[in-house]
């Protein structure tokens, strides 16, 4: 299952997919896309909203039944005034350009809080899905996401580090299940192992 998945641009089409959006226009895109590909019958497009359980396609009518992974794709920022700092603090001015929408970029919490909800949420669905992960846009929120897995005793769960260019990224990854992430393998390599068309790799 994807969360913010606005136009469905990079499908992983090995697996039947569950789309989530909060965005209209970003859902009628999804649509366009996917049936212009041949996938309404591997695809899922579903629109949830701002307020509504992150997880509620999971936790109630989806018919889903067992996950092999979400992946979520959340707004980083908590303000438009965050957005502009961000912008003006990034050292390279060629890629500070923001393009996305404010409903792409801005959520109550920023990113940390909208993971967290993620986190909570995920207790609830536990073994029903294999592996929850969601990019990261500032390297300040791991500390607190970890600690919330903490405080969930979730002790399966890893965090690595993605560069494209000047960008810099992470994700987090965890699980209420017994598979573990392999301890021999860089956690970079095992995310593109799970999702090798959703996660840039090296740089360009």
């Amino acid at each position: 299952m994807f969360i913010a998945t606005g136009g469905v641009i990079r499908p992983i089409i090995s697996y039947l997919n569950t789309y989530l959006d909060i965005d209209p226009q970003s859902l009628i895109i999804a649509e366009r896309n996917v049936a212009s590909n041949g996938l309404q019958n591997r695809i899922i497009i579903k629109q949830s909203t701002p307020q509504g359980t992150i997880l509620r396609h999971l936790l109630e009518d989806n018919g889903i039944g067992v996950c092999g992974f979400v992946m979520c794709n959340p707004p980083f920022y908590a303000s438009k005034d965050e957005v502009i700092k961000a912008t003006e603090d990034k050292e390279f001015d060629p890629n500070a350009v923001c393009t996305g929408a404010d409903v792409e970029m801005i959520t109550e919490g920023g990113e940390v809080g909208f993971v967290k909800r993620m986190i909570e949420e995920s207790a609830s669905v536990g073994r029903r899905c294999q592996w929850f992960t969601s990019l990261l846009g500032k390297h300040t929120s791991i500390a607190s996401l970890v600690e919330i897995l903490h405080s969930l005793k979730v002790d399966n769960y890893g965090v690595t580090e993605f560069i494209q260019g000047h960008t810099r990224r992470w994700g987090i990854i965890w699980s209420f299940g017994d598979a573990r992430l392999p301890d021999s393998e860089p956690l970079q390599k095992v995310f593109m192992t799970l999702f090798p068309y959703a996660i840039p790799s090296g740089n360009a």
